[in-house]
């Protein structure tokens, strides 16, 4: 004893007057045959008449060979990219020379310090410092007081050879530095 209803009784109904997937495929088809076809004869239309009946009168080998005749021989061409190569070349700079390591201080020698840039903000310096670290070079943070104002040098060194420390500061000139080579006092 159900008091239930009854659910196969309130499925829905096919809608009978609908196309089925298949007869709408095929008469898609068709309506697409019909336009591409009359688009083709009006393309052939805007064509001109000439031509047309030109290649249909001549055979296809006759088209070959004048289409070949029109064609420069294969001997003219003349390649220019050899030539040009050489003109569009671009030149790659050396690589940069290695900067010699710290020396370790003698009592009897002279040693350099190479200052490359000084600045009041510790964060600029630090950052100069990195990237002299990753062109190679062994730069140190150095930090002075002068006038009661806080400087953060950055400095190479020490070398212990004066040509050393000048090719080192010659080489940073050519990049966007201003070095100073100083003397280590004794």
């Amino acid at each position: 004893m159900s008091t239930g209803r009854d659910y196969r009784k309130l499925t829905t109904p096919r809608n009978r007057g609908s196309l089925s997937g298949g007869a709408g495929l095929v008469i898609g088809l068709a309506l697409g045959g019909v336009l591409a076809f009359f688009t083709y004869q009006q393309g052939k239309k805007a064509g001109t008449a000439a031509s047309v009946e030109t290649r249909a009168r001549k055979p296809a080998s006759q088209q070959a060979a004048e289409a070949a005749a029109d064609a420069p021989p294969v001997d003219t061409i003349n390649y220019t990219f050899y030539d040009r190569l050489p003109e569009q070349g671009v030149d790659v700079p050396k690589k940069q020379e290695t900067v010699p390591s710290v020396v370790p201080a003698e009592e009897d020698q002279a040693l350099y310090l190479v200052q490359v840039v000084s600045l009041q903000q510790q964060p600029d310096a630090e950052a100069v410092r990195a990237e002299l670290a990753l062109k190679g070079y062994d730069a140190k943070l150095q930090t002075v007081e002068v006038a009661g104002e806080t400087w953060h040098r950055v400095i190479i060194g020490p070398l212990n050879e004066m040509n050393v420390a000048q090719a080192t500061a010659d080489q940073l000139a050519k990049q966007k530095y201003n070095p100073v080579v100083s003397r280590v006092a004794d």
